[in-house]
């Protein structure tokens, strides 16, 4: 009798021994895959300072949310492959801000956000609408061309015509 419960000890313990052994390599295997899915995701992932400007409205006597600041976002995570139109749509989204566009690549206007389109105001310049900044920079190119790069402020902003 002494023998079997000798071989039980033993048999028991082996299990405890091997069941403990591999709950430390699941937690070895299982921290290795969140670092290398959060180092994948930081490697394809940038950071963006982005926003929604329309203020200018004001001075036309347009009842604007927020003094015109439609969006602020500063921090944004986006995509290396983002464009500044994907990152704004993206967040209209996010943020249930209605938007309209026409056009693609080259070509893509932004008509309208948050309800607000360049028919919302008439201008002695002629035209009014959506433009964007780069940097604090007037952008030379569609928004749907433009790549974003890490750091970037990217800043929509609705203009009367007098400045870029």
């Amino acid at each position: 009798m002494f023998k079997k419960t000798l071989y039980a000890i033993i048999a028991l313990m082996i299990c405890i021994t091997t069941t403990a052994c591999s709950k430390e390599d699941n937690k070895e295997k299982s921290s290795q895959t969140t670092t290398t899915t959060a180092q994948e995701n930081a490697e394809n992932s940038i950071i963006i300072d982005f926003s929604i400007n329309g203020e200018i409205l004001a001075k036309y006597d347009i009842n604007v949310p927020n003094g015109g600041k439609i969006l602020i976002k500063t921090n944004v995570k986006a995509e290396k492959n983002f464009t500044a139109f994907d990152l704004l749509k993206k967040l209209c989204i996010e943020n249930n801000i209605t938007f309209e566009y026409s056009g693609d690549g080259d070509t893509l206007f932004i008509t309208s956000i948050g309800g607000f389109s360049d028919k919302t105001i008439t201008t002695d310049a002629g035209w009014a609408g959506w433009i964007y900044k780069i940097n604090d920079e007037s952008a030379m190119e569609s928004c749907a061309k433009y790549k974003l790069k890490n750091g970037d402020k990217i800043e929509f902003i609705y203009t009367d015509g007098t400045f870029f």
